[in-house]
């Protein structure tokens, strides 16, 4: 008996060691189509010839932006130019704009804090006399003014809180400025 010199390949255990033969594709799964490329192949050719020139191209030169228009009144958080109306949501042509101005601002009133003190003061020297203070009344204002901008299709509604009737004059006659900007 002759002794053979083991083989120096690893032997896997789950390898097969049945070779397969080559097959295509078509061959080995014979109920499928061959797979068609999904993009247009073209086969390579000759380079194609440069498109003749019509005009010279010039270099093109980056275009810088016009420089923004000034804002001539703001209502809020409403801006206007000369031409645009710019507000939060985007840009609305000013011409053929109309504005509606809603106050909704209340009246309130309470006693003042001096009131209050000099009362308090006062207790012991003017006892029954004292409590006249606290007929004192002091007005204040609360609320907001609703403008809302209608041009081009497009909507928009500020509320802007207001604290004085001072503020809604204020607000009103900034909106009858933007309103003849507008019609012209």
């Amino acid at each position: 008996m002759t002794v053979s010199e083991p083989d120096p390949t690893p032997v896997d255990p789950f390898m097969t060691t049945h070779a397969l033969p080559p097959a295509s594709p078509a061959a080995a799964y014979p109920a499928y189509p061959p797979a068609e490329p999904s993009y247009p192949y073209a086969e390579p050719s000759s380079p194609a010839a440069p498109a003749p020139a019509s005009a010279p191209v010039e270099a093109a030169l980056p275009v810088a932006p016009a420089p923004p228009l000034p804002i001539v009144a703001r209502v809020g958080e409403i801006s206007v130019s000369s031409t645009t109306i710019y507000t939060p949501t985007g840009e609305m042509p000013l011409r053929g704009s109309q504005w509606v101005v809603t106050d909704q601002w209340q009246a309130h009133s309470k006693i003042p804090t001096w009131a209050i003190l000099l009362c308090i003061l006062t207790f012991f020297c003017i006892p029954i006399f004292n409590f006249l203070f606290l007929l004192a009344k002091e007005t204040y204002y609360t609320g907001m003014v609703v403008v809302s901008v209608t041009s081009a299709g497009r909507h928009y509604v500020a509320r802007i809180p207001v604290n004085s009737q001072v503020q809604v004059a204020t607000l009103q006659s900034q909106v009858n400025y933007i309103r003849s900007l507008a019609a012209l």
